[in-house]
């Protein structure tokens, strides 16, 4: 019997290698977790911003126009074609198609670990090839696939009071696009509702009677003029020169001037006149006022968020003509940063809530701040994480990080409260580190991995759905793993050496405090003194001549005072903490206690009736599953409000375009008298 106590006396009293290395070595340490806690921020500063994760939707979807074609026709000459040409691509998990009046579309699903811009390309290619089997007269295949990254991040519209739409184009396209294109994370800008310039040619039908001409010889006559093609090149040695032949006419003139009947020499300004207009194919308006309309697209990197503001601050700088404003119509960014205002506001509150824990429950104010150190320091590995793999800052990222505060402090808790134990038993404070922690080291290794073992595996789904799942489970798992490190080798440190008072405070000691002035401005006149205090009085007045306030140097007489002062009320304010800490802690254990003991009256009688109970608890999983279950409706992704509405306004074929201004108006109108 004595060998086995002695052999439980060794194994106890070992002191785990790891946790004395990180206690004696604690400059090398501290040095180790403050270099990671820096990195990762730096990470979380370079991440990009979104609403939600990346994801790669594998559709690609075929579109064909045949005018006038029926629905039969279209599906035997048309969908069965193309159906027949991309069934042979690999990978193809789904294959649907719809043949309705003109229109063919054929849509493909991919398994989710295929490129969709990959197989976009290689679809492109099958249905080139296949595209000699289609009847004539057939518009050009058309294939595209779903990127949420196409959809603008943000539309403003510019109008100007007195100029016209034609002007105002000129100054986006030629001015303000070149200006928007220099801004960080811009890809691609769309401008929408200026006009466009348009050569119209008018008939005169009497002329054309006249000269025997058909209108048809006016078309293919002006359609021949716009010759814009490459006749060959010469080379001799190294020199390359190259022949074009170009003749696209530019001007009233040149379309006048285009022959019609070379043999009578006829031209087109003899039987037409030629007129060139600016003529809107489409239409913008921002809240009521004609606008030429702006729609910027970023990278596929760029964080959302300050491309938007940095768009905003170009916009806000630039100087534009008399009677120019801007009308922001749709910001995406402004459901991102609504998302991630209440994120970051949910992880403030979080760890308030857990701090407060931890401070009930443990009731010391040194231990107490050590563990709730452990919250950024662990946190610090998920931006490290996302930054390494590619991921951006969005919901579901900061979720993984919300949920990681309640976690990443079990393993600190645990240590801080065996290193405590050992306090009170009556080891030194460095003694109970090392016994404290190494006691409990494989039990939280063990905790740790269990957890790991979930996550991990989890990261591996596929589909969109793992898109989603992965940034969750591997930044979870990272701020896990991470809290097990510096729970036993960077907390270890903090528990060793930051200096915790010899008893807990209670209210008589912040009375003692109060009258402690005296003593606080003697300590500053001592302190001001010595090198740190010199120190930070020199640091003191090279400010207020750098800010150029030489006015306040005499103010620094008062050094001593207000460092004395400071320290006073500093005193003041531990006092109270601790010993509204001690009050409160004693009440969470004097009702832990009784609910202890009430657990434990109950406990008797549950173990005395288990098999009513077992029978109790076996009848409502059953009624859950037969009963609740099939109710009960599952789904993915969160209901949300992006704060957008489209409405969609349909118009007779026989509409002109003032009844549809003026039902678009009104429309606009009668919303913004809603808002």
């Amino acid at each position: 019997m004595n060998r086995v106590r002695d052999l439980q006396t060794k194994i106890y009293e070992k002191i785990n290698p790891a946790v004395r290395f990180s206690v004696t070595r604690y400059v090398f340490a501290i040095g180790v977790f403050v270099a990671i806690f820096a990195f990762g921020l730096i990470s979380l500063l370079n991440l990009g911003v979104d609403l939600f994760p990346s994801v790669n939707f594998p559709f690609v979807v075929v579109s064909t126009v045949y005018p006038g074609a029926s629905p039969s026709v279209i599906d035997q000459q048309v969908t069965q074609v193309i159906e027949n040409a991309v069934s042979t691509q690999s990978g193809i998990t789904d294959l649907n198609s719809t043949s309705s009046n003109g229109l063919s579309i054929v849509v493909m699903a991919f398994d989710g670990s295929i490129d969709q811009n990959s197989a976009a390309n290689q679809v492109s290619s099958l249905v080139s090839a296949a595209a000699r089997r289609l009847p004539q007269g057939i518009g050009s295949p058309v294939i595209q696939t779903f990127n949420p990254a196409s959809i603008p991040i943000m539309q403003f519209g510019i109008a100007g009071a007195g100029a016209s739409l034609g002007e105002i184009d000129d100054y986006v396209s030629n001015e303000l696009t070149p200006l928007l294109e220099r801004v960080p994370g811009v890809a691609n800008i769309q401008v929408d509702g200026g006009p466009v310039r348009q050569f119209q040619v008018l008939l005169d039908p009497n002329r054309l009677q006249s000269y025997g001409l058909a209108p048809q010889q006016v078309v293919g006559a002006i359609a021949a003029s716009a010759v814009d093609l490459p006749i060959g090149t010469i080379n001799n040695h190294a020199n390359a020169l190259t022949f074009a032949t170009e003749n696209v006419p530019a001007d009233l003139g040149k379309v006048a001037a285009t022959l019609v009947d070379s043999s009578r020499g006829i031209r087109v300004g003899d039987v037409a006149t030629v007129r060139d207009l600016p003529v809107s194919t489409s239409y913008a308006r921002v809240n009521g006022k004609p606008v030429v309309l702006v729609s910027l697209h970023q990278t596929s990197t760029s964080n959302a968020v300050a491309v938007v503001d940095k768009v905003r601050a170009l916009l806000k700088s630039t100087k534009m003509p008399t009677g120019y404003e801007v009308e922001f119509s749709n910001d995406t960014t402004a459901s991102i940063r609504a998302s991630l205002d209440s994120t970051y506001r949910e992880i403030l509150i979080t760890a308030i809530v857990v701090a407060l824990i931890v401070l009930l429950f443990l009731g010391k104010l040194n231990t107490a701040f050590s563990v709730i150190l452990a919250v950024p320091i662990a946190l610090a590995a998920s931006p490290i994480i996302f930054n390494l793999m590619g991921f951006t800052l969005n919901l579901v990222s900061m979720l993984s990080m919300i949920v990681a505060i309640g976690i990443v402090v079990d393993d600190s808790i645990v240590v801080a409260e065996n290193v405590e134990r050992y306090r009170v038993m009556g080891f030194s404070q460095r003694e109970a580190v090392l016994k404290g922690a190494s006691e409990i080291f494989s039990a939280v290794v063990a905790a740790t991995l269990s957890l790991l073992s979930v996550l991990i595996p989890v990261s591996f789904i596929g589909g969109i759905i793992g898109d989603f799942i992965k940034q969750f489970a591997m930044g979870l798992a990272a701020a896990v793993a991470f809290s097990l490190l510096e729970a036993v080798l960077f907390l270890t440190v903090r528990l060793a050496y930051t200096p915790e008072s010899t008893r807990k405070l209670d209210w008589s000691d912040l009375s003692l405090s109060v009258r402690r002035l005296g003593e606080c401005v003697k300590w500053a006149l001592r302190a001001w003194r010595k090198p740190a205090g010199i120190l930070v009085a020199v640091a003191a007045i090279l400010a207020l001549l750098v800010t150029k306030h030489p006015k306040l140097l005499p103010a620094l007489l008062l050094y001593p005072l207000v460092i004395g002062l400071l320290r006073y009320l500093g005193i003041i304010f531990l006092s109270f903490f601790q010993a509204l800490t001690t009050t409160l802690h004693g009440w969470t254990e004097t009702g832990l206690e009784w609910v202890r003991d009430a657990y434990a009256r109950s406990l008797v009688g549950l173990i005395e009736r288990s098999v009513v109970i077992l029978a109790a608890t076996a009848g409502a999983l059953v009624l859950i599953v037969v009963l609740l279950l099939p109710k009960i409706s599952f789904s993915f992704a969160p209901k949300s409000d992006n704060g957008t509405m489209t409405i969609n306004l349909a118009m007779h074929s026989g509409s002109t375009l003032e009844s549809t201004n003026h039902a678009t108006g009104s429309l606009e109108a009668f919303l913004l008298s809603q808002a």
